[in-house]
């Protein structure tokens, strides 16, 4: 709805036909106020009128690297401070190398039906050498850990006077926390960045009275660090252990600057007296080389220093206590310049994809007779008041209203009667949402926030994030915060290509190429296997061995799971030197598999052995509870992906013909999924009875997301059978497993039960323990909870909202608007920009009573990074793919020479086949970014165009249209066209 059209739907609601009501102007400017800032901040401000009591009551910042955390204390103000690269431990061999002697006798026992002897042949060999993670508590062992970095604390001197006007607020459009009180009279407010450009932390602290700030300013960390106060600066320097060897070292500075006050040094603090401002830098670093994944020699202060000196604002440092006027705007000058070019660099990631809901106004589309009927008794009432029954209360009122007196009350009371919140805080939104209240901006806050998540805690050149993405307060995080490889590091990158945030994904791409060189020991020495493993846990020291425990830690797929994201990095941008760089990764992954392979009695399937289905349990006919099998259905999921991928691959690079040769003749040979007694999905190769029902991983849904060889359309009967896995699981679980189950509802078209989950997941919980069952819910600073806090559960849920809105998955990966759009009153009005598609396309839309209205489609323009600007150089991903996988790549780069000549044009044609609807590139995927369609340089796309609707380009002319019902259309997307869907 244009603003015009809103305006007078608006003032026909409010005035009926009276446009000489002054009162009417009046009141339909104070709703269209209200509703813009009302929206516009419930869908992007995050709120608390206390300080935070806990770690899920602070606000979270982070630029990538480092991380900060805003408690909001009057008394005692604390910042908890993080840097990603934070680790205890170092580089380990927990390699078992006599494992692979033992492989084929579990093999045999497996073949034989002897499960229980062949996990007990596996719970003694097939485990870590040594300790692995510390049973989940590495922090003093060789594997390590992720630990915060430490905290700032502002103890203020007026402590004990009363405070009024309260409010903390994180903004996610601009990425800046503030908190703003009034005590004795002077107005507080502090405000709180991470810098995107500079790559340091910013404080500015303020009073509306000359002088009121009093207070000391302190650093701390518990263990493993020493703080000095030296030069008016405070610093932090410290060395983590790595087992019984010494580990990483890290250092921190923060540098305060005051206006009319002085700063004077006492022990291990500063103290500042007197001030009207205070500018507080922070800066951090390791001796984590990224370059290398190693440590480096650098001195880890310095490098912090020279951080610190990015911001390029220079002090006096002869003026003792007294900062000149000089160096004051200097620094007041520089504050102003990072905070806007760090927004700037911030709102460029974040503003590409906007998701909105409108309010509840009385929309055009509705029937006629209704609005006349509406019309009417409005005229009535309106009448009245101007023939003076109610006129001499409402005159007073009107007059109040344009003195300014009650303008705020009244546009309150407007923006409620059209659906508008309050300025209430989020916790009490969050327990108004789950008593069943309606807040359709509450899903697009949570969505905002994932997606601000992601931005700030995964920048290019760096680690990925982890289980907690970037923050935390804890010097041994619960799992070691490390990086799970059966679901958890994935669910937290499966937003990244929907929601226009491909090259965030970077640190996880290169992080799996990383894997590859210690990956292919394990594959030795475990399988005796060519290519690489990585099973279920990792960490920055690149771990590949099992876990110390074969139950959970024996899972072979994970590292082949992580080459889904390079796959799908390639579907949604069309980019070959990507594919040409990381096809190593996933032909290495991929010989691997194929290698460990072996043929089950009952059918003459192919399957993996020994394995399981990530962290669940099954029970045999006689009682016996076991993990280990044959062939779990997620295994031979992620097997038929895997070699579809690269069969698609090797095509589109034009190399390794011969290998694609044996690999086609390998996937219908796999164990295909199969549909259990109680017409589920079977999770194992037989149907075994669940030893918990409702387990809350549902691994043996991986084809269906994040896979797409499951789909109503291509494969109705495992869409079923499917449907009714998820039915018998249930919606509970942890905080991950309901963000999961969000997207399988969506890809099974069903809206209802996804805004369900949605619901479910933003319920309110205070539980910081670890529970494992039905837990799952939402923290009052919106971090997810596992319980405890897993950022996963963040990261999942945006993924299922935008598979609700949008999906192009499949094997003609065709375009489908709003495919799970609930019927909710919340949801059947809104627009979202900028979401992204399979093809390399960028798709926005409006929807009104739950229909589409318009849209638009083009092509995608790749992303330009900033990894200069902040100091990350790339780095070259294939470094460490292996020698053997790389030379087998350059002896095919011959045939492919001469492939390519041949093949060209009927790959620009048409896309490689595969069994079970793998999800392939699809018709015309070589016609990709920058490729040509017909001479003409453009990408085909597929899209369901809705009956009744047409697609026009930029000038208006008809591309294709569809008088009648739905149907699918096909069209050239030029590059740099726009083409609209009316």
């Amino acid at each position: 709805m244009q603003t015009n059209d809103l305006f007078k739907s608006v003032f026909t609601s409010i005035c009926g036909n009276s446009v000489s009501s002054m009162r009417c102007f009046f009141l339909v400017a104070c709703f269209l106020m209200s509703v813009n800032l009302s929206a516009q901040q419930e869908d992007i401000l995050i709120r608390f009128d206390t300080a935070a009591a806990g770690f899920t009551e602070s606000l979270p910042l982070g630029n990538g690297r480092l991380g900060a955390m805003m408690y909001g204390g009057t008394r005692r103000e604390r910042i908890a401070l993080n840097e990603i690269s934070l680790w205890s431990g170092g580089p380990q061999d927990a390699d078992n190398d006599s494992a692979r002697f033992y492989l084929k006798p579990i093999q045999d026992l497996l073949l034989a039906g002897n499960n229980r002897e062949a996990q007990a042949l596996l719970q003694k060999h097939f485990v870590s050498k040594g300790v692995g993670s510390g049973y989940g508590s590495g922090a003093k062992e060789k594997y390590g850990c992720y630990q915060a970095l430490g905290d700032l604390f502002i103890d203020w001197r007026d402590s004990l006077l009363p405070v009024s006007g309260y409010e903390r607020v994180l903004n996610i459009e601009t990425a800046i926390a503030t908190t703003t009180y009034t005590r004795n009279g002077a107005t507080i407010k502090e405000e709180l960045f991470t810098d995107f450009v500079n790559d340091i932390i910013w404080m500015k602290l303020s009073s509306s009275r000359k002088g009121a700030l009093n207070f000391r300013l302190s650093m701390y960390r518990a263990e493993n660090a020493r703080v000095t106060a030296k030069d008016n600066r405070l610093l932090v320097e410290g060395q983590l252990p790595a087992g019984k060897d010494a580990g990483m070292r890290f250092a921190a500075i923060a540098v305060p600057t005051v206006r009319d006050g002085s700063i004077r040094q006492e022990e291990s603090g500063l103290v500042i007296e007197n001030a009207s401002e205070c500018w507080i830098r922070i800066s951090a670093a390791t001796n984590f080389y990224n370059e290398t994944g190693l440590l480096s020699a650098e001195d880890p202060m310095k490098m912090a220093t020279r951080y610190l000196n990015s911001g390029e604002v220079k002090q006096n440092k002869d003026s003792g206590n007294q900062i000149i006027e000089k160096s004051l705007q200097a620094i007041s000058n520089g504050y102003d310049r990072a905070i806007k070019n760090s927004t700037s660099f911030y709102q460029n990631l974040f503003n590409r994809n906007r998701w909105k809901m409108l309010e509840e106004v009385r929309n055009n589309a509705r029937d006629g007779s209704e609005n006349r009927r509406e019309n009417r008794e409005e005229n009535r009432r309106v009448n009245r008041k101007e023939n003076g029954i109610v006129n001499s209360k409402e005159n007073l009122t009107v007059n109040r209203m344009e003195n300014g007196i009650e303008s705020r009350t009244e546009s309150k009371k407007v923006s409620g009667r059209f659906g508008g919140l309050s300025k209430i805080t989020t916790q009490e939104r969050l327990v108004r949402y789950a008593g069943g209240g309606s807040d359709r901006q509450l899903p697009v806050l949570y969505y905002n926030f994932g997606r601000y998540l992601l931005i700030s805690s995964s920048r290019p050149g760096l680690l990925p994030a982890n289980l907690q993405g970037l923050w935390a307060t804890e010097y041994q995080t619960p799992w070691n915060g490390d990086y799970h490889l059966n679901i958890n590091i994935q669910m937290n990158y499966w937003l990244a290509e929907t929601t226009n945030l491909g090259e965030l994904a970077e640190p996880l791409h290169r992080f799996t190429a990383e894997l590859v060189e210690n990956g292919q020991k394990t594959a030795r020495a475990y399988y005796g296997a060519e290519g690489w493993v990585a099973h279920v846990i990792s960490n920055p020291w690149k771990y590949t061995s099992p876990g110390e425990g074969a139950e959970w830690g024996s899972t072979l797929t994970g590292g082949a799971w992580l080459c889904e994201h390079i796959w799908e990095h390639w579907r949604f941008n069309r980019d070959t030197a990507f594919l040409r760089k990381y096809y190593p990764v996933l032909r290495g992954a991929a010989r691997f598999l194929q290698g460990i392979l072996i043929k089950e009695p009952k059918n003459g399937w192919l399957v993996t052995a020994p394995s399981n289905s990530p962290e669940n349990t099954y029970i045999l006919p006689d009682g016996f509870r076991g993990q280990t099998a044959m062939g779990p259905t997620m295994d031979m999921q992620i097997s038929r992906e895997l070699f579809n991928s690269c069969i698609r691959a090797s095509k589109i690079l034009a190399v390794d013909s011969a290998w694609r040769s044996e690999l086609k003749a390998l996937v219908p040979r796999l164990a295909p999924n199969q549909v259990g007694a109680k017409g589920d999905l079977n999770e194992w190769l037989e149907d075994y009875a669940d030893a918990e029902p409702r387990h809350r991983h549902v691994s043996h849904l991986y084809g269906l997301h994040p896979y797409d060889e499951i789909t109503p359309w291509e494969s109705p009967a495992l869409a079923a059978a499917a449907r009714q896995t998820l039915l018998q699981r249930g919606d509970d679980g942890t905080g991950w497993s309901k963000a999961w189950k969000i997207s399988f509802w969506a890809r099974l078209g069903d809206g209802d039960h996804a805004a369900a989950l949605v619901r479910g997941l933003l319920k309110p919980t205070k539980g910081l323990g670890i529970e494992m069952s039905g837990g799952g819910g939402t923290y009052a600073n919106l971090f997810c909870a596992h319980p405890p806090f897993q950022i996963d559960g963040n990261f999942g849920a945006v993924a299922g909202i935008a598979e609700m809105l949008l999906q192009s998955h499949g094997t003609e990966e065709v375009i489908r608007f709003l495919p799970a759009l609930p019927k909710g009153a919340d949801w059947v009005n809104g627009s979202i920009k900028g979401l992204k598609a399979r093809g390399g396309f960028e798709v926005d839309m409006d929807w009104r009573e739950g229909k589409l209205v318009r849209g638009e489609v083009r092509k995608a323009v790749k992303a330009i990074g900033n990894r200069e600007k902040m100091g990350v150089g790339e780095r070259t991903a294939s470094s460490k793919v292996g020698k053997a996988d790389s030379e087998a790549v350059r002896k095919e780069q011959a045939i492919g020479n001469g492939e390519k000549k041949k093949s060209g044009k009927r790959a620009a044609r048409s896309g490689e086949g595969s069994a079970g609807g793998a999800g392939g590139v699809g018709v015309g995927a070589s016609v990709g970014v920058g490729g040509r369609a017909g001479g003409v340089k453009g990408s085909l796309c597929r899209l369901i165009l809705p009956g009744g609707m047409k697609i026009v380009d930029e000038k208006g002319k008809l591309v294709a249209g569809a008088e009648k019902g739905a149907r699918e259309v096909g069209f050239i997307v030029k590059n740099g066209k726009k083409y609209r869907i009316i």
